[in-house]
């Protein structure tokens, strides 16, 4: 056994030939002595063994180098390094020299066949495990233990169970593994009768069941198990410690780590976590410098705490005083640094870091998606030494949360091979991208979908406000995680059926912070900005999200002093919450107090910069637009979008086309910014001609670039450019044409007297036409005088809003025009019935329709 797998194990072999030497006689093959033979510590031993023959009817060599133990412990040693190692060939290559071995010594014996299943359960060959099981003549209870542990483990749980039925001994091992392979794939019921029927239970049976519930998000279940157990080891603590601090209930955690159980560092991380995870930053501060030992993962909790606040200086203070950084350590700085749009600080950690694996590598490529920063997410995957499944995943998802469905798509059909959630990540990014019904095909078609699929397909429903699919497949889970509630709480609040939304919110069985921000969110943006109050206080543990989230709703409502109470009354305060609150100001018009919020911000983001000068960008202070773009650390292409942005609102086209020809990174915002600038500005032959060089150039336009474009041509009377331009939308880009872009075709098919072919448009658009739609058609009518055609749009107007000015007022004009005063005067009477009057109908309104 030992020449055949030298020189890797001459550890084991120098060790048996000094320890057993002049001991008892053992048979080894004769090509293990002669692999050794020259070996400098060992070889004069296996050359005197060469040279003693006792037995000379076997090629076999008897000498007094080692004893049988040490051949069968050795061989056993190699078995357990090949299952931990997954080594299917190593593994093999031991079961035929065990083989090899006649008698007890290797056929019969069942300590090494059982090593052997247990190997090759490990690597996954399941058949191999089954044959060694099925020819050892009397397998003992650690034999069907190991076999059945192994199906168990690859979630053969019917083959597991019907050789637990089989097994003539059951002692409580064979129990607990039926128990945690029922556990592990979910089944909690059947784990659960299994637990009630076990004879007998030690505290593994108990821990087993309690790690099972909390694995499976039934928290309350695996709280009613613990309190029942006849006595709890270090694992159990641990188990429901880090459980409660998972779920955010810190004082079940602190009620847990504070009763008299020997704790070790584990259990001090899990409280320091538990703190972390709530936002209370002071306290895990405090308790990370009473441990009485520290361990890598506790100072990496800490330090992710940090960076989840925003405090980076804090989390680089911890970083540079850690006795030993590893790769999750440095994982961690440089995704903080990423996502709060340090990128420079970022990419210089990343190439400083002395090691990075697959994991790394990945997280890094996900946290400069996050960052918007797309190109610097595919340079990275680029670079990456070894490309894994899972990045080629989290560059497909990047690609689709970042509208590049093209590449998305390119990335996908280049995957070597494709699983779950490969699937699940192109479903994903239709359905973001607007691609609804090439999503449900694709999901229709994946082979074999998991939770996975169908929680993303129910969160794409979601997303498109398409509720009442997304409530079909919800209502047809067969469980329900806290994961899918959440998805359609969000999809109710963003589609303004807040009550629904509420309702959902409720079925939580614990406090999400991160759902409530957003329902706050969704309050906010209604105007019901009470009801966002009334949330936010019963959100018993408030992070500097839920708290901005906060600021905003008050903010975006008028309540300005409102929203400068709760963030002074914020623990922690980051980069984002600074923004949102000098942002709030500027909106309002308070520059002055936006700015000395500005100048007294303790760290700003490049978010932080280009909101100030989008600001002075936005009341026309275009010297202090420069000034503070002058200052500026660092700058993206927002930057120099706004700057265009400002040019264009002073009225210098040529500086700002001059700044745009200088830009090393333009995108389709820059593009769509000066675009618009010259269409909105009269300047439509510019707009166009700079429509055809983006083109050239190669960035695909957006659907805000076609709005600009169709509205050029409606002005210019161009019908068939706006036309051909539609059928770009989707023949050339592959966007989905939203109402916006019809009702720029309707206007400008209707400007150019072509009333037939828009009114045919509206009827036949792939949406039910709002009232914006019918208007459109109506203001058409109205200019060439088309009383039929007007009538038709009126009445579908008022249908949708029969509040709105803009119908009476045009409907009055028509009537006008043709002479029938009477007609005129009866919508004149409606208006004052209704108490509609014509102030009502803003400027800008009055403008666009007369």
């Amino acid at each position: 056994m030992l020449g055949a797998v030298a020189p890797e194990c001459l550890a084991e072999a120098r060790m048996s030939f000094g320890k057993h030497k002049g001991k008892l006689m053992l048979v080894l093959p004769r090509h293990y002595l002669e692999s050794l033979s020259d070996h400098a510590e060992v070889g004069h031993l296996a050359r005197k063994a060469l040279q003693t023959k006792l037995a000379p009817r076997s090629p076999l060599t008897r000498v007094d180098i080692a004893v049988k133990n040490d051949l069968l412990e050795a061989q056993a040693q190699i078995l357990r390094d090949c299952g931990n190692n997954r080594d299917y060939a190593g593994a093999q290559k031991v079961h035929r020299e065990i083989l090899e071995i006649k008698g007890r010594d290797g056929r019969d014996n069942v300590y090494l066949a059982n090593l052997l299943i247990q190997a090759y359960g490990k690597c996954g060959s399941l058949d191999d495990a089954q044959l060694v099981f099925d020819r050892i003549r009397d397998p003992n209870s650690f034999s069907w233990n190991i076999i059945i542990k192994a199906y168990a483990n690859h979630g053969r749980l019917a083959d597991a169970q019907r050789l637990f039925d089989r097994s003539p001994v059951k002692n409580v091992v064979t129990w607990n593994a039926m128990i945690t392979a029922y556990a592990q794939s979910g089944e909690l019921d059947q784990a659960k009768d299994l637990f009630d029927r076990a004879p007998q239970r030690n505290v593994i049976t108990w821990t087993g069941m309690v790690q099972a519930y909390v694995q499976n998000g039934r928290l309350d279940d695996a709280k009613i198990l613990f309190q029942k157990m006849p006595q709890c080891d270090r694992i159990t603590w641990n188990t429901m410690l880090q459980a409660f601090a998972e779920s955010g209930d810190v004082e079940e955690a602190e009620r847990i780590f504070h009763q008299g159980w020997d704790k070790d560092v584990i259990s001090w991380t899990a409280m320091l976590g538990a703190y972390a995870n709530a936002g209370q930053i002071t306290r895990a501060r405090d308790l990370f410098d009473r441990m009485p030992e520290r361990n890598i993962v506790t100072w990496n909790s800490l330090i992710l705490c940090y960076c989840q606040q925003g405090n980076l200086l804090e989390a680089r203070r911890l970083f540079d005083t850690m006795p030993i950084q590893d790769v999750v350590t440095w994982t961690t700085m440089v995704q903080a640094h990423a996502q709060r749009g340090h990128l420079e600080e970022s990419r210089e950690l990343f190439e400083e870091m002395p090691e990075r694996d697959v994991v790394s590598w990945t997280a890094v490529i996900a946290a400069y998606f996050q960052a918007g920063d797309v190109d610097e997410s595919a340079g990275l995957f680029s670079r990456m030494p070894e490309k894994t499944i899972v990045a080629w995943n989290t560059m497909v998802g990047g690609y689709g949360e970042s509208r590049r469905l093209e590449d998305a798509k390119y990335l996908f059909d280049l995957m070597p091979v494709h699983n779950q959630t490969s699937y699940s990540m192109m479903v994903q990014a239709y359905g973001l991208n607007g691609h609804l019904d090439t999503a449900e095909r694709m999901f229709r078609d994946i082979p074999e979908k998991d939770k996975v699929c169908i929680n993303v397909m129910l969160s794409v429903y979601a997303h498109n406000g398409r509720m009442e699919e997304a409530r079909r497949i919800f209502e047809s889970l067969t469980e329900i995680s806290s994961w899918a509630v959440a998805v359609m709480a969000k999809g109710y609040a963003a589609s303004g059926h807040l009550e629904e939304a509420r309702r959902y919110y409720e079925r939580l069985p614990y406090d999400d912070v991160a759902l409530a921000t957003s329902m706050i969110q969704a309050y906010g943006e209604a105007g019901e900005v009470d009801m966002a109050r009334a949330l936010y206080d019963t959100v018993p543990v408030k992070d500097v999200i839920c708290g901005t989230a906060m600021i905003v709703a008050f903010a975006q409502n008028g309540h300005l002093e409102e929203a400068k109470v709760v963030f002074d009354g914020l623990v922690v305060r980051n980069v984002i919450a600074w923004t949102a609150m000098f942002s709030s100001f500027a909106n309002e018009g308070f520059i002055d107090e936006a700015r000395s919020m500005f100048d007294r911000m303790p760290e700003r983001s490049v978010v932080s910069w280009n909101t100030m000068i989008a600001a002075y960008a936005e009341i026309g202070e275009l010297e202090a637009v420069m000034e503070i773009f002058s200052q500026m650390p660092e700058r993206n292409s927002v930057s120099s979008n706004i700057l265009i942005a400002a040019h264009v609102r002073r009225g210098n086209f040529a500086a700002a086309q001059g700044f745009f020809d200088s830009m090393p990174d333009r995108n389709g915002i820059s593009w769509s910014s000066l675009i618009g600038a010259y269409a909105h500005s009269g300047q439509r032959r510019a707009a166009l001609d700079l429509f055809h060089t983006m083109a050239l150039d190669g960035t695909p336009p957006d659907d805000v670039i076609f709005l600009e474009v169709l509205g050029a041509c409606s002005h210019a009377g161009r019908v068939e450019d706006a036309r051909e331009y539609f059928r770009w939308i989707s023949q050339d880009f592959e966007l989905a044409p939203q109402i916006e872009h019809y009702r720029c075709l309707v206007d400008c098919l209707g400007r150019a007297g072509r009333i037939r072919d828009c009114e045919e448009l509206v009827d036949t658009m792939p949406f039910c036409p709002d009232a914006v739609a019918w208007i459109t058609l109506l203001g058409a009518c109205r200019v060439h005088v088309d009383v039929e055609r007007g009538e038709r749009a009126a009445d579908r107007a008022l249908e949708l809003d029969p509040m709105r000015p803009a119908t009476h007022l045009l409907m009055t004009h028509i009537y006008a025009a043709v002479g029938r005063t009477k007609d005129v005067e009866r919508i004149r009477r409606m208006m004052r019935i209704k108490g509609i009057k014509l102030h009502a109908m803003n400027l800008a309104e009055n403008r666009r329709y007369l």
